[in-house]
């Protein structure tokens, strides 16, 4: 979700946008530590808050519940402390914005037959954000944050081309390190973890705008405006509900 246009309706159907605003490794920061009121009606961000949880019916694995793409994590995070955000102005957005003709939205990818929708949406996240603070054009490696992660955390049906979800990439980039689409490119028929790819960015910090129920529309264009592109998490229904109309598309 890379562009506005305020003169089409926009349809809200994300359950989570995800928005990651701070690296190491080159002396980057970009939270703020002012505090604002929320917006009205909406629960402002909180740093590393609890994941809104998409409801499904009783899952045999992950990848036949989710489709192999988004996977709620299965973890209650709401005992950490979050921060505020300062929240967009909204009467000061534009007509349109397109981050692509700012040149801050990097190339188009196709994660062929892997389900890691997850991880490519995180990096090209990372990726948008260092182009906005001035530090230049990276290209990570997806293979290694899908891989990696996924002989990492031994569970079945989880990770790697299975699903999963932004906290599982941020935790590998914050506990380790991002390295380069150069050194360990992607290849949908090389499904393993290189471990001799030098680290070159690790992650600060995570902002996450999250609720029960779909953020107002003004918000969403809020903070595409003013914060750059945006993780986005969509709820389609379960692999039942389309997986067979999707099918006559391949």
């Amino acid at each position: 979700m890379s562009r506005i246009s305020w003169r089409r309706r926009l349809v809200a159907l994300g359950l989570a946008l995800w928005l990651i605003i701070g690296l190491s490794g080159s002396a980057l920061h970009t939270s703020s530590s002012h505090a604002s009121p929320p917006p009205e009606g909406w629960q402002t961000p909180q740093l590393l808050g609890e994941a809104p949880r998409t409801p499904s019916p009783a899952p045999t694995t992950a990848s036949q519940v989710h489709g192999r793409g988004y996977v709620p994590p299965p973890v209650d995070l709401s005992h950490l402390d979050g921060r505020w955000r300062p929240g967009p102005q909204l009467a000061s957005l534009p007509d349109q914005w397109d981050w692509r003709n700012r040149g801050v939205v990097t190339r188009v990818q196709d994660q062929e037959t892997c389900g890691a929708c997850y991880a490519f949406a995180t990096l090209a996240t990372l990726e948008s954000q260092l182009l906005m603070a001035g530090e230049g054009t990276y290209d990570f490696s997806e293979k290694h944050a899908i891989f990696c992660n996924y002989h990492g955390l031994h569970v079945d049906g989880l990770g790697g081309c299975y699903g999963g979800n932004i906290w599982m990439v941020t935790n590998l980039y914050s506990t380790q390190g991002a390295v380069l689409e150069a050194c360990d490119p992607w290849n949908d028929d090389d499904r393993t973890c290189r471990t001799t790819c030098p680290l070159v960015q690790t992650v600060a910090e995570t902002w996450v705008l999250a609720g029960p129920t779909v953020p107002p529309v003004d918000v969403l264009k809020g903070w595409l405006h003013t914060y750059g592109p945006l993780y986005v998490s969509v709820d389609a229904g379960t692999q039942g509900d389309w997986g067979m109309e999707f099918s006559y598309y391949n």
